[in-house]
């Protein structure tokens, strides 16, 4: 993790062609062998929202180190939206999760058992009576968490320097994406 974020920090920091050789004295020519890194200052789109994807990845697993309460830890995952073949990526906190699958258990509870459309054996009628609510709704009633997520996001970020180095990796990378230049 520290190395993808160094690397990746060197490439945000340093925009323009840079050389670096690691100098050795002759007690350690021995032990170490000199280096050279190459760094371009021109990166793709696509290499950007992939580097962006990486410290997202480590900023993560950064803070679900040090969050005690599972509920609040975050989870990052592709999924294919429906009438659509084109996978996204979702990063999301275990709390949404599992309310989100809970509505669907829910609504499948009410199709199964006949309480959503009354006494007909159609699927379609028993649909009808059932309710699931929109992502809209679901962050709505999950507004308290939420705020308590973004709190302890907050005060990790200024108690953790590890977490507020990649946070500000990831706000450069993000920064420098919104203003990319053809």
């Amino acid at each position: 993790m520290k190395r993808t974020l160094c690397a990746i920090a060197i490439s945000v920091i340093l925009p323009a062609k840079v050389s670096v050789a690691q100098e050795s004295t002759p007690e350690d020519a021995e032990a170490e062998t000199p280096y050279e890194v190459v760094i371009t200052g021109r990166l793709t789109r696509s290499r950007l929202r992939n580097m962006i994807e990486d410290v997202e990845e480590d900023f993560f697993d950064r803070y679900n180190e040090l969050n005690t309460d599972d509920t609040f830890d975050m989870y990052c995952y592709e999924y294919t939206p429906t009438m659509s073949h084109i996978k996204k990526r979702a990063c999301e906190p275990l709390f949404m999760i599992k309310y989100r699958s809970q509505q669907g258990s829910d609504a499948l509870y009410a199709i199964t058992s006949g309480g959503g459309g009354g006494t007909t054996n159609s699927v379609g009628m028993k649909l009808l009576g059932v309710q699931l609510l929109s992502e809209r709704q679901m962050r709505s009633d999950r507004e308290e968490y939420f705020q308590t997520l973004i709190k302890k996001m907050e005060e990790f970020s200024q108690s953790d320097k590890q977490l507020a180095e990649i946070a500000k990796v990831m706000e450069q990378l993000k920064f420098r994406l919104e203003n990319y230049e053809n």
